[in-house]
């Protein structure tokens, strides 16, 4: 892609002289390409891999970065999923920069999608996605449970 424009030369000048000349300067800049990217900067992304009891929740955020680690900016409000609402509920935030991951009580696996747009031209060409995968475990034994088998004679009698 070429840009083509113009740019006006002005300068100083210390002493009564007549023009000489007038001319157009025309100048062409491009193409223009990202430089190599290093490794984004900043906080490390979520985990991956999260384990919760079968009777906990857990806060989860996010904090959208540039590609050189400067907080960016996001287009509306990012949304969250739970893969499975059986095992896990998750319930966004008002401006959807977090949240909470609940578990249901079943054990199992789940996994929690945040999906945001990074394309701030409204063309909606830069998703973004992560995820978590949540593993729900028991909890610690709250109860015995005692339980009395059917009665039978005693051998012998």
């Amino acid at each position: 892609m070429r840009y083509r424009g113009s740019v006006t030369l002005t300068l100083p000048v210390t002493a009564d002289l007549e023009p000489v000349h007038e001319f157009d300067m025309g100048l062409v800049v491009g193409p223009v390409r990202d430089r190599p990217r290093p490794a984004p900067q900043g906080e490390a992304p979520m985990p991956t891999t999260l384990q919760l009891t079968d009777i906990q929740e857990v806060v989860l955020s996010i904090s959208p970065k540039d590609e050189e680690g400067n907080a960016a900016v996001l287009e509306g409000a990012p949304t969250w999923v739970s893969s499975d609402e059986t095992l896990l509920m998750v319930t966004a935030s008002d401006d959807g920069m977090s949240a909470t991951a609940a578990t249901v009580g079943p054990l199992g696996s789940a996994t929690v999608t945040v999906t945001a747009q990074g394309d701030l031209t409204g063309a909606g060409s830069d998703t973004l996605t992560d995820t978590v995968d949540v593993e729900i475990v028991a909890s610690q034994a709250s109860a015995l449970n005692t339980s009395a088998g059917t009665p039978t004679t005693r051998p012998g009698l």
